[in-house]
């Protein structure tokens, strides 16, 4: 994420301030935003050792 967002940066002439709270507010509401298209996608999915299973889905 923080690669993308410095790429958004690049090409938006925003001034450089990645830890601002409105540029977090935009970049996670377009973020929110992209990922209503993936409905159902798989985010984690962890099996640990002793047995524990993850599994996070849009």
């Amino acid at each position: 994420m923080h690669k993308w967002a410095n790429q958004d940066l690049e090409q938006k002439n925003i001034p450089i301030s990645p830890f601002s709270a409105l540029l977090n507010k935009q970049l996670l509401n377009e973020i929110i935003d992209e990922l209503h298209h993936y409905k159902g996608i798989v985010l984690v999915d962890a099996k640990l050792q002793d047995g524990t299973e993850v599994m996070v889905r849009l």
